[in-house]
């Protein structure tokens, strides 16, 4: 015993340490020479993994079975986290934040596996689940079972909850109690329950943050000028801007600002299409030149960005469709008096228009909102229906005698 208890000292263990590691049960039927040599050898191997003492002694206390082991079985069990698709680097942190896992056998893991593609998971995302929630297979299948059920509880579906949990398996070790914490603090905001599910839906990393840093995170866009109204529709039209730093943020804003875009003309923007958050300088830039090549001036398509910033996410080959019907029946100005014509879709555009010039109705700049009434409205003057107009003038068969 002496000769491992000083071996177990020269490696760097404490005293205490070294009570811990000798205190688990698993020590009970080991020889103290054949430890020592299971020891001596699971350092070697250890080491040359990770590379420093410090980290196989933190691996071991967190895990002092591991002594009990022979280098092949974990050997054994590394090359069975490679062939499921663990990389190296996986292995790595696994070691060294979920050493638990090693202790399962082959087929206890793959039997762990089975159970979370029985419940929907899809193979191709365990690996990575696991990347992003180290401790996920070192979870019984009750365990697991009983997390997604607590999930469900608060009105998910299983197939919303596998989804949520494959783009944030952290969400397992909030635990119940947190989770409807924060559930029920986003229906405190304002929203009711089902606006609330489609939140965590979309972006269910939310449940990882604090309430306190949600809460900076509201008080900073009203602080740029958006009002607490504008603040909740923007969150619930685009989630996942509530993932963006304050830094980042500020960068967003200052790229409209630098491209001559006013504070005002930004809260007009985003609070009606949220997901600028996400785009580019150059993705704004393109925009604008788009608009430009299609004989806008710049304050032109400034302007119809700043009233129709859907326009940032469309396909532009779509738009400029539109732009070009438009612009071929003289009606090219109305965009820039009301850009939200560009939202209809062209063959609605092109029927309505030709219902209107069947009808020996001439449609202008002062008069074309007729083309843009709404499809109710439009029923109900002319007692006619919608799908009935396409039908009777289909424009994929007046696209090719088009000039453009």
């Amino acid at each position: 015993m002496d000769e491992l208890l000083n071996y177990l000292r020269d490696f760097g263990y404490s005293d205490t340490e070294i009570a811990k590691i000798l205190s688990d049960y698993k020590f009970n039927t080991v020889k103290p020479e054949t430890l020592l040599k299971l020891a001596s050898a699971m350092n070697d191997f250890l080491l040359n993994i990770v590379k420093e003492k410090e980290l196989v002694r933190h691996i071991v206390l967190l895990k002092p079975p591991f002594y009990t082991y022979n280098v092949s079985t974990i050997e054994k069990r590394i090359n069975n986290l490679k062939r499921i698709g663990f990389k190296e680097r996986d292995i790595f942190n696994l070691l060294v934040v979920e050493p638990h896992i090693f202790t399962f056998s082959e087929e206890a893991l793959d039997e762990r596996i089975k159970f979370l593609i029985s419940q929907g998971y899809r193979k191709s995302k365990i690996v990575g689940m696991t990347r992003n929630n180290l401790s996920l297979l070192a979870n019984s299948n009750e365990r697991i079972a009983k997390m997604i059920s607590d999930i469900m509880l608060l009105g998910f579906t299983k197939k919303e909850t596998v989804k949520m949990t494959e783009r944030f398996p952290r969400l397992f070790r909030i635990g119940k109690e947190k989770v409807e914490e924060k559930f029920n603090y986003i229906i405190s905001l304002g929203f009711n329950k089902k606006q609330t599910i489609k939140i965590y839906r979309i972006n269910p990393c939310l449940f990882g943050y604090t309430i306190e840093s949600i809460d900076n995170k509201i008080r900073y866009f009203m602080s740029k000028g958006f009002s607490k109204t504008q603040v909740l529709k923007m969150i619930y039209m685009n989630p996942n801007m509530l993932n963006f730093d304050e830094k980042t943020l500020n960068d967003k804003i200052q790229n409209f600002l630098d491209l001559g875009f006013t504070n005002d003309d930004f809260i007009k923007i985003a609070s009606f299409h949220s997901y600028v958050f996400s785009y580019s300088i150059e993705r704004i830039k393109e925009r604008l030149l788009d608009l430009q090549n299609l004989g806008f001036s710049f304050l032109e398509a400034k302007k119809i960005l700043v009233n129709f910033s859907t326009l940032f996410g469309l396909s532009f080959d779509n738009i400029k469709e539109k732009i070009k019907y438009l612009e071929s029946i003289n009606l090219k100005k109305a965009i820039l008096v009301n850009p939200k014509i560009l939202m209809q879709s062209v063959s609605l555009t092109y029927a309505i228009y030709e219902f209107f010039k069947n009808r020996n109705i001439e449609i202008d700049i002062n008069n074309f909102q007729k083309l843009i009434m709404g499809r109710q409205k439009f029923e109900d003057t002319y007692k006619i229906k919608i799908d009935d107009l396409l039908k009777q003038f289909p424009y994929n068969e007046e696209i090719n005698k088009l000039t453009y």
